[in-house]
């Protein structure tokens, strides 16, 4: 335990020492990204390849950093590299220091002889801070996560030593918008004439750090089976983060009988397509491996205010959003919808929904349909709107321990003059696709669409 904790203090000195270097003797600036394993050691004896990408505000998609072999067990990205997706940050947000965007970063790594891949890990880090001098991050990998794919497939090429493996993009299956769209957070349906007033509220609250997470689709020659009409049988994956903040978002209102609300923030999301390809003397092996990101890459917010609002009414693109979900009714043991209804005058808190439905501790409070939003946007139907409508991505705190999205729904029964004193059964829309933890697979509620009946 003393040799474990002697070097668990070599690491972190060592690190710190980087940073000294770069910040105090040499006039540099950028990232420098130091690659360790689960428990913090250093990999040895591993030998790395690497793809860094990141968020550019002032184009659609990612920017392609860095591709190649890493050099020992850290790799330092110049200024010079990230300087134009930095400055068009800067530009937006020309005094915070608050705030991050990510690196997207993919790894290919031979370990005691085997052969293992990431296909998407992120780390975020402040554009501004970046600007004036070394932002040092430390990437953790955990080779026995469901983000590391062991790769028997790739041992006999011999990639490591001739030839270059990268992800290239597939800009047909891509989409990104190009501006700050409403995005719904919250829907209530309120669906019948003989029923209650339904009350609820969300807000995020300031003191916790939110996170917008990616969901990575990780499947064997996807493109070929959307052209071909297949529906991918896939467990996503929710990967790294790719923005975040601390910021404050808040709303509330009646639901009258046969009414609907939805709440919204405004963002841009996108989806990305790639395939993995091996270059040996410039030509590409495709291996038949393919993935798919779907995130958010900003929000619009005015100072520490999220932009958003709510409607009444049903979004737009409320029939992609049914396309890639199913109902199912409410039933959260323990709770007062343990009945899977709302008698009159109770109240459910959503922490006590995503708690059910967060059954591994992947830290997911709200799913934002971001694949049903793009379809609907970029006018995507058949196999592909199908696959798109059923990826959505978490939206929540940045510890599992917190609750950062607070809120209800409330049974008022009759209340202004309008409604009856009946229960509400309470139904949710939960994605088609289960998606994949460490220890199995969970549902992602949805929208978060609640119908009251």
């Amino acid at each position: 335990m003393r040799k474990v904790a002697l070097l668990l203090i070599t690491t972190l000195l060592s690190s710190f020492t980087l940073y000294i270097i770069f910040q105090e003797l040499v006039v540099v600036r950028g990232v420098f990204i130091l690659l360790t394993d689960s428990y913090g050691f250093t990999l040895s004896n591993a030998d790395i390849r690497i793809q860094i990408e990141a968020l550019p505000l002032d184009k659609q998609f990612t920017t392609i950093i860095f591709r190649g072999r890493v050099n020992g067990t850290s790799i330092f990205i110049d200024y010079d590299l990230i300087r134009d997706v930095v400055e068009g940050w800067i530009k937006t947000y020309p005094n915070d220091e608050g705030y991050e965007t990510s690196l997207f970063i993919s790894l290919w790594i031979i370990r005691d002889g085997e052969v293992y891949s990431f296909p998407l890990q992120t780390l975020t880090y402040n554009p501004l801070k970046a600007s004036r001098g070394v932002v040092v991050k430390t990437l953790k990998l955990d080779f026995k996560s469901n983000l590391c794919i062991p790769r028997e497939d790739l041992k006999n090429i011999g990639i490591m030593q001739e030839c270059v493996i990268v992800w290239d993009p597939v800009p047909e299956l891509s989409w990104e918008t190009s501006s700050y769209i409403e995005v719904p957070i919250l829907i209530v349906n309120n669906q019948n004439s003989y029923s209650g007033v339904i009350g609820t509220s969300i807000t995020i609250i300031t003191n916790q750090i939110s996170e917008f997470k990616v969901t990575l689709v990780f499947c064997d020659n996807l493109k070929a089976k959307l052209y071909q009409g297949i529906i991918p049988d896939v467990n996503p994956l929710i990967s790294g983060v790719s923005r975040s903040g601390y910021y404050y978002y808040g709303g509330s209102v009646y639901v009258f009988p046969q009414q609907v609300y939805h709440f919204y923030i405004k963002a841009r999301i996108g989806h990305a397509h790639y395939m993995e390809a091996i270059y040996c003397g410039g030509y590409p092996y495709y291996t038949g491996k393919e993935k798919t990101e779907d995130y958010v890459k900003d929000i619009q917010v005015s100072g520490s205010k999220i932009v958003g609002g709510r409607r009444q009414g049903f979004p737009a693109y409320m029939s992609k959003i049914l396309d890639g979900s199913q109902e199912e009714k409410c039933i959260i043991p323990g709770t007062v919808l343990s009945d899977g209804d709302l008698d009159v005058d109770e109240l459910i808190y959503f922490g006590e929904i995503f708690d059910w439905y967060d059954t591994y501790d992947q830290d997911f409070e709200i799913g934002i349909p971001v694949g049903a939003i793009l379809s609907y946007y970029f006018g995507i139907g058949g196999t592909v709107g199908s696959f798109l409508n059923r990826l959505a991505v978490t939206f929540s705190s940045g510890h599992s321990a917190s609750i950062f999205v607070v809120g209800w729904l409330e049974n008022l029964g009759q209340e202004a003059g309008s409604g009856y004193d009946v229960y509400e059964d309470i139904y949710i829309r939960i994605s088609k696709y289960r998606y994949a933890a460490p220890q199995g697979t969970f549902k992602v509620p949805v929208g978060v669409y609640f119908r009251c009946s």
